[in-house]
């Protein structure tokens, strides 16, 4: 039961830090939009509300079962899809969640190969701009509601509180990066130091071997003069 409340390992690092990224988001996705449910005033929400828990909890039960890949494309593609009918539904451009196109973009650059950062832009962007054009010929939004404030301010703390999550988490590795690479530079330095003084060691060794070997060239050299001056004497 306790592994469904911590963050997934994975065999590749980069890979538990996306897992362990995506774990918190839908943990804090999933309790507000539980909380939201509590505090409805827009009758449209009562339709995109168990859409979304119901793709940020099954996410999380494919995360935890270890299919890590099938739960992110679930997640922000199922994220795009909700936030884009609910602004070509409701209030078009104006609809708060379309601040939610940034975090889907920034996710997919997290959980993808960057080429899926490139695809989820030019959706957003052609998305955008199809509800602007629309907007202009009076064709969209199909509906117009009031502004409900509990709407935007849970809309707002998911955006807020999604960011917080992936920021925190990339500092986090950023943090740990950079100490890594501070420690591999000291064991670095120290081992170069180590070198220089086992070169210098060896250095005088070799001078002091040339030294002992000259002597006794010399040595030899004199041997037969030496017994010849002992012969004669």
């Amino acid at each position: 039961m306790r592994h469904w409340f911590a963050p997934p390992q994975r065999a590749d690092e980069y890979e538990t830090f996306a897992a362990s990224v995506l774990h918190y988001t839908l943990l804090l996705l999933m309790s507000i939009a539980l909380l939201f449910t509590f505090f409805v005033t827009s009758p449209s929400q009562l339709i995109f509300i168990p859409v979304v828990i119901g793709i940020f909890g099954g996410c999380y039960y494919l995360l935890h079962r270890g299919r890590f890949r099938l739960a992110s494309l679930i997640f922000v593609s199922g994220l795009w899809l909700v936030v884009t009918l609910a602004a070509f539904s409701i209030n078009g451009i104006r609809n708060a969640s379309i601040s939610v196109y940034a975090v889907v973009i920034i996710y997919s650059a997290v959980l993808f190969p960057a080429r899926a950062v490139i695809v989820f832009s030019w959706m957003s962007v052609f998305s955008i701009t199809l509800l602007t054009v629309g907007e202009t010929l009076n064709v969209l939004p199909l509906r117009t509601t009031p502004l409900f404030l509990a709407d935007r301010f849970f809309q707002q703390l998911a955006l807020i509180g999604a960011a917080g999550v992936l920021l925190s988490a990339a500092s986090r590795v950023i943090r740990v990066s950079f100490q890594r690479i501070h420690m591999n530079e000291e064991t670095l330095l120290r081992r170069n130091r180590e070198l220089e003084v086992e070169i210098a060691e060896r250095r005088r060794t070799e001078a002091s071997l040339r030294v002992s070997e000259e002597k006794y060239r010399l040595l030899f050299e004199n041997i037969p003069v030496m017994a010849t001056v002992f012969g004669q004497d």
